[in-house]
C-alpha cells in the first residue's frame, strides 16, 4: 500500500507540473531565451514566424509592464487611434508618475544596426548571411508619440523602443533600450503627474482609442500604400507629386494646401 501511495503522490505532482507548464504557456509568459530582470530570469520562447515573433514579443513586454492599478499606473495594450483614412496601431501605453510612455516593441533575432540620426536599419541573421533593411522603429514610435502627445496635451511624453531580445549592443539611440532596462526606464526620475493627472490622461486616451480591430487596422494601411505606390494620395484621391523639403524627399498631394497629405519616401 505505501508504494501504491507513493505512486499517486508522484502522479499528483506530475500531474501539478503539466497544470503550471500549460497555464504558462497560454498566458503568454515567456519561456526557452533567458534574460535579466534583476535577479530572476526570464526565459523567451523561439517564434516560427515574424508575426508570431511580433506578437510573443508584445506579450512578454506586457507581463513586464503589468496590469492598470488605481492611482499607481495606468495601462494601454494594442491601441489603435483614426483620424479620417489613416490609423496607428501603438504596441503598449503607460502612465505613471514619472510621465506618459509610448513604448514600441521589436522581437529580432541577431544583431541589429542602426542609430537615431538612421531612417533605415539593418537587421542582420543567418550568421551574417543574410541583411535585411527595414524603416527606423525610432522614427516609426516619434509619429505615434507625436499622436499621443496631442490626445494627452502639455505632458511629458517619452518613447521608449524596447528589444525583448536584449540586442541592442549595435544600436546607438537614447529611447531604445533592451527587455532586462524596461522597468527601469519606467520607474526612474522624479514624479511629474499625480494620481488625479494621471486618471485625466487615461481617460482622455479611452475616449480617444478607435474601435478599429487590428485586422480593420491593417487593411487600412494595406489599402493606402497601395495608393501611394499608384501615385495617389489616399486623403483626397488627388495624384502625388515627388517634393523635397529640410528633412529630406517626400511625396505631396497636387490638391496642396486643400490637402496637407505628406509621406517621406522612405517610410514603411
Amino acid at each position: 500500500m505505501e508504494i501504491f501511495g507513493s505512486i499517486i503522490g508522484v502522479a499528483v505532482f506530475a500531474a501539478i507540473i503539466a497544470l503550471i507548464i500549460y497555464f504558462l504557456r497560454k498566458t503568454g509568459r515567456p519561456s526557452h531565451r533567458a534574460t535579466r530582470r534583476g535577479k530572476r530570469i526570464i526565459r523567451i520562447g523561439e517564434p516560427h514566424s515574424a508575426e508570431q515573433a511580433g506578437e510573443q514579443g508584445e506579450r512578454t513586454v506586457r507581463w513586464y509592464i503589468g496590469d492598470t492599478v488605481e492611482g499607481r499606473q495606468y495601462v494601454l495594450n494594442d491601441y489603435i487611434v483614426a483620424k479620417g483614412q489613416f490609423s496607428s496601431q501603438i504596441d503598449h501605453i503607460v502612465i505613471n508618475p514619472r510621465g506618459v510612455f509610448v513604448i514600441e516593441t521589436k522581437n529580432y533575432t541577431g544583431y541589429v544596426f542602426g542609430s537615431d540620426a538612421q531612417k533605415q536599419w539593418t537587421h542582420v541573421t543567418n550568421y551574417g548571411k543574410e541583411k535585411v533593411p527595414f524603416y527606423s522603429p525610432v522614427k516609426q514610435n516619434e509619429t505615434h508619440v507625436k499622436k499621443i502627445r496631442q490626445i494627452a496635451g502639455n505632458v511629458p511624453v517619452r518613447s521608449l523602443v524596447v528589444f525583448v531580445q536584449n540586442n541592442t549592443e549595435n544600436i546607438r539611440s537614447s529611447c531604445v533600450i533592451p527587455l532586462y532596462d524596461l522597468h527601469n526606464a519606467l520607474n526612474t526620475g522624479d514624479d511629474v503627474l499625480s494620481a488625479d493627472k494621471m486618471r485625466e490622461i487615461y481617460d482622455k486616451l479611452v475616449r480617444a482609442r478607435s474601435d478599429l480591430t487590428d485586422e480593420e487596422h491593417t487593411l487600412r494601411v494595406l489599402r493606402n500604400n497601395e495608393s501611394i505606390r499608384n501615385g495617389i494620395c489616399p486623403a483626397c484621391g488627388g495624384r502625388l507629386v515627388q517634393r523635397h523639403g529640410k528633412y529630406g524627399d517626400f511625396y505631396g498631394c497636387s490638391n496642396y494646401p486643400k490637402c496637407k497629405f505628406k509621406r517621406n519616401i522612405d517610410n514603411k
